[in-house]
């Protein structure tokens, strides 16, 4: 099991359980994939977003959701997986923008020697700041994702699933224009949802 579906079952989790409770609908999306004479898997074609759904209402939430365990996210730099990724982010920010759709980046660092003090950390990127995100060119670790201005920090306690819901309406009620009134800061001197 790789380090991006361990990261997307713990998502798909926590979107369980937030259907469960009322909150939300949403479901992982699957590209369709092949084999190859080899017995080889490959993706038939690029896939969408990892995850869209709805919130009570109506309203569409999707997302992309990016792992790292060392401590720094970087876009991929494989011309075939930039351009599928790229696109993605293309996709994100057209249905914000356009349409109205809850929509982001969700990067998750998970803990290790490198995260000294927190083991796991959860981002949501909204669309706005998705394309500065994907740029290719860049690397960023959790502070320098907080610099952004509406990049959230979801709520995240031992023993319970990262509130990654709360923090992508903390930053849609925030227009992504950097009003904190809906927000707190976090321990970590970041910013987290209100509860």
């Amino acid at each position: 099991m790789t380090r991006g579906t361990m990261a997307e079952e713990l998502i798909a989790l926590a979107c369980f359980r937030l259907e469960q409770q009322g909150r939300a609908f949403i479901r992982q999306t699957h590209p369709a994939t092949g084999q190859d004479g080899q017995g080889r898997r490959y993706f038939k074609h690029a896939g969408a977003c990892d995850f869209f759904g709805f919130l009570p209402g109506g309203r569409g939430i999707m997302f992309d959701l990016k792992s790292t365990r060392t401590g720094r996210f970087s876009w991929p730099d494989r011309p075939h997986s930039y351009r599928t990724k790229a696109r993605q982010v293309e996709d994100l920010v057209a249905a914000g923008r356009d349409f109205g759709v809850l929509s982001g980046l969700m990067v998750l660092f998970w803990g290790g020697p490198r995260l000294i003090g927190r083991s796991d950390r959860l981002f949501w990127v909204p669309w706005q700041f998705a394309p500065q995100v994907s740029d290719g060119q860049s690397s960023w670790k959790p502070e320098r994702l907080l610099e952004l201005g509406m990049v959230i920090e979801a709520s995240w306690r031992a023993a319970e699933d990262p509130d990654f819901l709360g923090a992508a309406l903390a930053a849609d009620r925030c227009g992504g224009l950097g009003d904190e009134r809906d927000l707190a800061r976090a321990p970590s001197g970041g910013i987290i949802a209100r509860e």
